[in-house]
Protein backbone atom coordinates (compact mmCIF):
# COMPACT_ATOMS: atom_id res chain seq x y z
CA UNK A 1 0.00 0.00 0.00
CA UNK A 2 1.34 3.40 -0.88
CA UNK A 3 2.41 5.69 1.84
CA UNK A 4 -0.58 8.36 2.30
CA UNK A 5 0.70 11.88 1.29
CA UNK A 6 -0.53 14.08 4.29
CA UNK A 7 -1.12 17.19 2.90
CA UNK A 8 -2.86 20.04 4.44
CA UNK A 9 -4.75 21.01 7.62
CA UNK A 10 -6.93 22.82 8.88
CA UNK A 11 -7.35 25.30 11.44
CA UNK A 12 -5.01 28.57 11.82
CA UNK A 13 -1.53 26.08 11.71
CA UNK A 14 1.21 27.02 10.09
CA UNK A 15 1.65 24.84 6.56
CA UNK A 16 4.97 24.79 5.39
CA UNK A 17 4.05 22.60 2.43
CA UNK A 18 1.58 20.85 4.55
CA UNK A 19 -0.89 22.51 4.71
CA UNK A 20 -1.52 23.45 8.52
CA UNK A 21 -2.48 22.80 11.64
CA UNK A 22 -4.75 20.50 13.66
CA UNK A 23 -3.04 17.10 11.46
CA UNK A 24 -0.23 14.97 11.58
CA UNK A 25 1.59 16.21 8.19
CA UNK A 26 1.74 18.47 5.60
CA UNK A 27 0.57 19.01 1.79
CA UNK A 28 3.55 17.42 0.23
CA UNK A 29 7.61 17.50 1.48
CA UNK A 30 9.58 20.45 0.46
CA UNK A 31 12.98 20.49 -1.51
CA UNK A 32 15.91 21.96 -0.09
CA UNK A 33 16.13 25.12 1.07
CA UNK A 34 19.38 28.01 0.07
CA UNK A 35 21.02 29.74 2.30
CA UNK A 36 19.69 33.14 4.28
CA UNK A 37 22.51 35.63 2.09
CA UNK A 38 22.83 39.12 2.08
CA UNK A 39 19.42 40.77 2.55
CA UNK A 40 17.58 38.37 4.17
CA UNK A 41 14.43 38.46 5.81
CA UNK A 42 13.97 35.12 6.80
CA UNK A 43 11.35 34.99 10.35
CA UNK A 44 10.31 38.40 9.20
CA UNK A 45 6.63 38.77 10.03
CA UNK A 46 4.74 39.65 6.61
CA UNK A 47 1.32 39.55 4.67
CA UNK A 48 2.65 38.80 1.21
CA UNK A 49 5.62 38.18 -0.99
CA UNK A 50 6.48 42.01 -1.69
CA UNK A 51 7.65 41.77 2.52
CA UNK A 52 10.29 38.80 1.93
CA UNK A 53 13.24 38.79 0.15
CA UNK A 54 13.12 37.02 -3.48
CA UNK A 55 14.09 33.83 -2.29
CA UNK A 56 12.16 33.19 0.07
CA UNK A 57 8.11 33.59 0.54
CA UNK A 58 5.22 34.55 3.00
CA UNK A 59 4.45 31.61 4.79
CA UNK A 60 0.70 32.89 5.93
CA UNK A 61 -1.80 31.00 8.16
CA UNK A 62 -4.77 29.60 5.79
CA UNK A 63 -7.75 29.24 8.29
CA UNK A 64 -11.22 29.39 8.85
CA UNK A 65 -12.73 28.77 4.89
CA UNK A 66 -9.63 27.13 3.66
CA UNK A 67 -9.61 30.21 1.41
CA UNK A 68 -6.01 32.13 0.97
CA UNK A 69 -5.35 34.87 3.60
CA UNK A 70 -8.55 34.19 5.24
CA UNK A 71 -6.56 34.12 8.58
CA UNK A 72 -5.87 37.46 10.60
CA UNK A 73 -2.26 36.55 12.02
CA UNK A 74 0.37 37.77 9.69
CA UNK A 75 2.80 35.42 7.48
CA UNK A 76 7.00 34.59 8.12
CA UNK A 77 9.15 34.72 5.43
CA UNK A 78 10.35 31.59 4.55
CA UNK A 79 12.95 30.36 2.07
CA UNK A 80 11.42 28.69 -1.02
CA UNK A 81 12.47 25.57 -1.91
CA UNK A 82 15.51 25.09 -4.40
CA UNK A 83 14.61 21.90 -5.56
CA UNK A 84 11.25 19.27 -5.44
CA UNK A 85 12.64 16.39 -7.37
CA UNK A 86 11.84 14.28 -4.19
CA UNK A 87 7.78 15.61 -4.09
CA UNK A 88 6.04 13.40 -6.66
CA UNK A 89 3.26 15.00 -6.29
CA UNK A 90 0.22 15.00 -6.04
CA UNK A 91 -0.78 18.46 -8.43
CA UNK A 92 -1.93 21.24 -6.73
CA UNK A 93 -3.62 24.02 -6.38
CA UNK A 94 -1.87 27.17 -5.25
CA UNK A 95 -3.17 30.84 -4.00
CA UNK A 96 -3.52 32.58 -7.16
CA UNK A 97 -5.95 30.29 -9.00
CA UNK A 98 -2.83 27.94 -10.18
CA UNK A 99 -1.70 24.13 -10.94
CA UNK A 100 1.77 23.03 -9.59
CA UNK A 101 2.95 19.83 -9.79
CA UNK A 102 3.50 19.38 -6.26
CA UNK A 103 3.18 21.69 -3.02
CA UNK A 104 6.71 21.78 -3.13
CA UNK A 105 6.56 23.22 -6.33
CA UNK A 106 3.95 25.46 -5.13
CA UNK A 107 6.19 26.90 -2.38
CA UNK A 108 9.32 27.46 -4.46
CA UNK A 109 7.33 29.94 -6.76
CA UNK A 110 6.24 31.54 -3.92
CA UNK A 111 2.62 30.28 -3.85
CA UNK A 112 0.67 28.85 -0.63
CA UNK A 113 -1.17 25.48 -1.16
CA UNK A 114 -4.76 26.35 0.63
CA UNK A 115 -6.88 23.68 1.72
CA UNK A 116 -9.62 24.18 -1.10
CA UNK A 117 -9.15 23.72 -4.73
CA UNK A 118 -10.64 27.42 -5.50
CA UNK A 119 -10.92 28.30 -9.22
CA UNK A 120 -7.96 25.93 -10.28
CA UNK A 121 -8.50 24.70 -13.97
CA UNK A 122 -9.33 20.55 -13.11
CA UNK A 123 -6.04 18.71 -14.92
CA UNK A 124 -7.05 16.22 -17.15
CA UNK A 125 -8.12 12.92 -15.59
CA UNK A 126 -8.04 13.88 -12.25
CA UNK A 127 -10.89 14.79 -9.59
CA UNK A 128 -10.64 17.25 -6.54
CA UNK A 129 -9.07 16.43 -3.19
CA UNK A 130 -9.08 19.37 -0.43
CA UNK A 131 -6.76 21.45 -2.88
CA UNK A 132 -5.26 18.49 -4.52
CA UNK A 133 -5.94 16.44 -7.48
CA UNK A 134 -6.06 12.76 -7.42
CA UNK A 135 -5.94 10.50 -10.43
CA UNK A 136 -9.17 9.24 -11.16
CA UNK A 137 -9.92 5.75 -11.01
CA UNK A 138 -6.57 5.24 -9.79
CA UNK A 139 -6.66 7.13 -6.76
CA UNK A 140 -9.10 7.75 -3.90
CA UNK A 141 -9.11 10.81 -1.86
CA UNK A 142 -8.69 9.82 1.99
CA UNK A 143 -9.38 12.65 4.30
CA UNK A 144 -8.81 12.35 7.78
CA UNK A 145 -10.28 14.42 10.42
CA UNK A 146 -9.27 15.85 14.31
CA UNK A 147 -10.51 16.41 17.02
CA UNK A 148 -9.14 20.41 17.49
CA UNK A 149 -11.52 20.58 13.84
CA UNK A 150 -8.13 20.62 11.73
CA UNK A 151 -8.25 17.87 9.16
CA UNK A 152 -5.61 16.30 6.36
CA UNK A 153 -5.96 15.78 2.92
CA UNK A 154 -3.93 12.57 0.58
CA UNK A 155 -4.34 10.82 -2.43
CA UNK A 156 -3.93 7.27 -2.11
CA UNK A 157 -3.41 4.18 -4.14
CA UNK A 158 -5.68 1.40 -2.80
CA UNK A 159 -4.73 -0.53 -0.75
CA UNK A 160 -5.23 -4.53 -2.41
CA UNK A 161 -6.91 -6.22 -2.90
CA UNK A 162 -9.28 -3.36 -2.79
CA UNK A 163 -10.34 -1.40 -6.21
CA UNK A 164 -10.89 2.10 -6.19
CA UNK A 165 -14.43 2.32 -6.32
CA UNK A 166 -15.21 -0.47 -3.61
CA UNK A 167 -16.43 0.96 -0.48
CA UNK A 168 -16.79 -2.09 1.35
CA UNK A 169 -13.58 -3.15 0.84
CA UNK A 170 -11.80 0.09 1.55
CA UNK A 171 -13.95 0.75 4.75
CA UNK A 172 -12.80 -2.29 6.25
CA UNK A 173 -8.71 -2.26 4.77
CA UNK A 174 -8.68 1.92 6.49
CA UNK A 175 -10.58 0.73 9.76
CA UNK A 176 -7.31 -1.71 10.23
CA UNK A 177 -5.35 0.75 9.39
CA UNK A 178 -6.20 3.08 11.32
CA UNK A 179 -7.67 1.04 14.33
CA UNK A 180 -8.32 3.94 16.62
CA UNK A 181 -10.34 5.96 13.76
CA UNK A 182 -14.06 5.53 12.41
CA UNK A 183 -13.45 5.44 8.67
CA UNK A 184 -17.10 4.43 7.94
CA UNK A 185 -17.60 7.31 5.33
CA UNK A 186 -16.97 6.21 1.94
CA UNK A 187 -18.48 7.73 -1.12
CA UNK A 188 -17.77 7.02 -5.31
CA UNK A 189 -19.19 9.47 -7.62
CA UNK A 190 -18.34 10.21 -11.13
CA UNK A 191 -14.97 8.09 -11.62
CA UNK A 192 -13.79 9.32 -8.13
CA UNK A 193 -13.83 7.91 -4.50
CA UNK A 194 -13.94 9.98 -1.10
CA UNK A 195 -12.72 8.02 1.72
CA UNK A 196 -13.48 9.89 5.38
CA UNK A 197 -11.61 8.97 9.03
CA UNK A 198 -12.77 10.45 12.23
CA UNK A 199 -9.01 10.38 14.16
CA UNK A 200 -9.33 8.52 17.35
CA UNK A 201 -12.95 8.04 18.13
CA UNK A 202 -12.56 4.10 18.85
Amino acid sequence: MAALLVLFSMGCGSQAADSGSGGTGGEGGTGGEGGTGAGSTLGRTCDDNAVCSPDEFCDYDICGDGVCGSCDDPGVCRARPVECNEDPGPQVCGCGDVVFDSACAANAAGARVPTKALACELPAGTFVCGSLFCQSQEEICFRRDYSDGGFDFACDVPPEPCAADDCECLVTAYSELHPSDDCESCMVEAGSTHLACEAGLI
